[in-house]
């Protein structure tokens, strides 16, 4: 069994948790594939995770190493609700029964049937946690349902199950896995899901990109709670400058297309990473101030076309502003109306430019690293139409746009 050199476990997270032993298991592996560690005696407990997946993604095999080396602890990472916070009196109580009901609920997912009676029982086993946690009151209930209550197969994707919890009002998604086994795919399952959850919302660029909150999930017992987010009522607007997945190398799988209209990321799983760098900041504010010009191609090609006529002269800059335009080309591309003979004029006239910028011999490793950009995320199509501007015809714009329309749903990437 291969052991990853130097980590340390802290086990028994008990900030509020008075009573519970406090001390740090300390499991170290030299460089060596085959390290026999002496086990810990077994006992109940709560074993964080959170700072080990902040740090890194963990390969299948790290993932196998660590689910069998606890069997009794409830492996958790992540944190509570900030408005449980203060009403929680003891964390163990509340992860108990999160673990409890999601044996129930896992019966719902598994057999793809609605169960109201079980979810009745989980949402039971929940209540009397929320309030022996201390956070709701004896007289307060919370309310638990599938997401799609007529049809589970609608809530309920290949590998997990999604319910609406309601605490105090606010609403939550707890997404219970249909096994309790660590499954051999790279980008799936309770271990990988969670563990991208916390790795993409605590390190930069990523905790940039539109993802939903999460909260906490449990490696032992295979649930993840995060915001709930209501498609039906998405915002107008959105409330800041979200980063696009692939600007920091991200793409998705084709099992993943859970995004809202702002770019809203509802799913942990199937993200994965295109390239292990992401783009320069001024290369990505380029393309976010193209995209958040507008919704419309007259807007974001009319921003486009302002930073292309400001290009800076400093070399560097310069550089990275101009791999930024090529970039935004995309996102003027998913907003293009084929319909529309003003759209097509200005969409061709701006592809126009900077092809032709792209093509002087100074710039030609700007032109060569965009391409790669765009064979990275499978659009070979777009490079090879890109190169040959000069012979493209209204229907080809149409396919470029209906291409970097699917990068926008990432659904296609694999």
């Amino acid at each position: 069994m291969k052991i990853i050199s130097n980590f340390i476990i802290q086990n028994r997270i008990s900030k509020n948790n008075a009573g519970f032993d406090q001390s740090q298991i300390a499991l170290k592996a030299q460089n060596c594939s085959d390290v026999f560690i002496k086990r810990q005696p077994a006992f109940c407990g709560i074993t964080s995770y959170t700072d080990l997946f902040r740090s890194k993604i963990l390969d299948l095999n790290e993932i196998e190493f660590h689910g069998n080396l606890f069997t009794r602890d409830d492996l958790v990472a992540g944190e509570i609700p900030k408005e449980w916070e203060n009403a929680v009196v003891n964390k163990q109580i509340l992860f108990d029964s999160f673990g409890k009901a999601a044996l129930k609920l896992r019966v719902v997912a598994a057999e793809h049937s609605y169960k109201p009676d079980l979810i009745e029982e989980a949402k039971e086993i929940l209540r009397k946690g929320f309030i022996t946690a201390g956070v709701i009151s004896c007289d307060e209930n919370i309310f638990l349902d599938s997401v799609v209550p007529k049809n589970i197969d609608e809530s309920s994707g290949h590998f997990g199950s999604v319910f609406k919890l309601t605490v105090k009002d606010k609403h939550y998604a707890l997404k219970v896995f249909k096994t309790k086994s660590i499954n051999r795919y790279s980008e799936h399952g309770s271990w990988q899901e969670i563990n991208r959850a916390v790795y993409y919302t605590k390190n930069t660029p990523y905790n940039e990109i539109n993802f939903i909150k999460f909260f906490f999930g449990s490696l032992s017992n295979h649930y993840m709670l995060s915001e709930f987010y209501d498609f039906a009522n998405e915002p107008k607007k959105p409330d800041k400058k979200y980063l696009r997945p692939e600007l920091a190398g991200l793409c998705f799988d084709g099992r993943n297309n859970e995004i809202g209209k702002w770019g809203k990321i509802v799913d942990f799983g199937g993200i994965k990473k295109k390239q292990d760098f992401a783009l320069e900041k001024t290369i990505r504010d380029v393309c976010l101030d193209v995209i958040y010009s507008g919704e419309t191609l007259k807007k974001r090609n009319g921003k486009w076309l302002k930073i292309f006529n400001s290009l800076s002269k400093k070399p560097n800059y310069y550089n990275q502003q101009l791999f930024g335009l090529a970039i935004a080309m995309i996102y003027i591309a998913e907003a293009y109306n084929p319909k529309n003979t003003n759209e097509y004029n200005l969409y061709k006239k701006s592809f126009k430019l900077i092809t032709e910028e792209l093509n002087k011999p100074q710039n030609n490793p700007n032109k060569t690293a965009f391409l790669n950009f765009l064979s990275n995320y499978s659009m070979r199509d777009y490079a090879d139409k890109f190169i040959n501007i000069d012979n493209l015809s209204e229907q080809d714009f149409a396919l470029l746009a209906d291409e970097a329309k699917l990068l926008r749903t990432n659904t296609q990437y694999l």
